[in-house]
């Protein structure tokens, strides 16, 4: 399998606009309805559906076929966590921000997180996506922070904070050589991706080459307070997310940084974590 093969899209685009000057990209999607109740196990069906990309190398993923897909898939579920202590796992969050950077931007993976663990349960500090996107004849690198939270105002406070953190030039430097030593070969920009994070390029320049994309999930009662995915549901999300983005953008005001904001709302994080935890502890066995 290629990177040119993504499952379908599976949440509603509420809005989707790019970063304009020293104003952060948004994209605003969520769930819908089925029978007057919200999509939790079709929701973590489509988690799962990116599991082997997200959590493979890229040589393995690229031997992903109807012989080797059930050993690599139960590979790539045994990469994520087998604790049964599932509730404040992040692995969730990091799996949906890679695939709406793929679907929205048509991103390549550098490298996963997961590759960074020493053992299945580790919890890892760094960035929980790194990508390359071709544009304008250039190239970005797409350095990522998930808050798989279910309160957006912890989440704000959380992911505002770490990423101060991670620009400092020292976390940078020390970053880039874990990335440039996890990196496949085999993936064709690979050569290309360790020159643009290489010691020997400035960090100014590689900075100008930075983007943040954000994901910030959180629960909220207007799921509850409707049942049905109409307009009058479309427009409560969309002032919802616009009053938590316009927070977000005040808080990112002195970060030098492109910035891309993805906002989920949830009607139960708990229930979609139950759901993707169930699923994935069926492919491990």
């Amino acid at each position: 399998m290629s990177y040119e093969n993504k499952p379908d899209r599976f949440l509603k685009v509420i809005i989707h606009e790019l970063a304009n000057k020293n104003v952060p990209g948004k994209t605003f999607s969520c769930s819908d309805y089925e029978s007057g109740k919200w999509r939790a196990n079709d929701f973590a069906e489509y988690l799962i559906e990116w599991l082997p990309e997200f959590a493979l190398k890229f040589s393995e993923y690229a031997d992903f076929n109807g012989v080797t897909g059930r050993r690599l898939l139960k590979k790539a579920a045994n990469h994520i966590y087998t604790t049964i202590k599932k509730e404040n796992r992040g692995e969730f969050g990091e799996i949906l921000l890679h695939a709406l950077i793929r679907e929205y931007f048509d991103s390549k993976p550098a490298v996963s997180k997961v590759f960074y663990k020493t053992s299945s349960n580790d919890t890892i500090k760094g960035f929980d996506a790194v990508h390359l996107i071709e544009k304008d004849n250039d190239y970005e690198i797409w350095l990522g922070e998930a808050k798989f939270y279910s309160d957006y105002k912890d989440a704000i406070r959380d992911v505002v904070a770490e990423i101060k953190l991670h620009l400092e030039n020292g976390f940078l430097r020390q970053e880039f050589m874990f990335i440039e030593g996890k990196i496949d070969d085999s993936w064709e920009s690979s050569s290309k991706f360790k020159d643009l994070i290489s010691g020997r390029v400035s960090l100014d320049e590689i900075k100008k080459r930075i983007c943040i994309p954000i994901l910030i999930t959180y629960n909220t009662n207007i799921y509850k307070n409707n049942n049905v995915f109409n307009a009058k549901f479309q427009t409560e999300i969309s002032k919802e997310c616009n009053d938590i983005f316009e927070l977000i953008a005040e808080k990112c005001q002195d970060i030098q940084i492109k910035l891309h904001v993805f906002l989920v709302p949830l009607a139960d994080k708990q229930e979609l974590i139950s759901c993707a935890d169930k699923k994935l502890k069926g492919l491990q066995e």
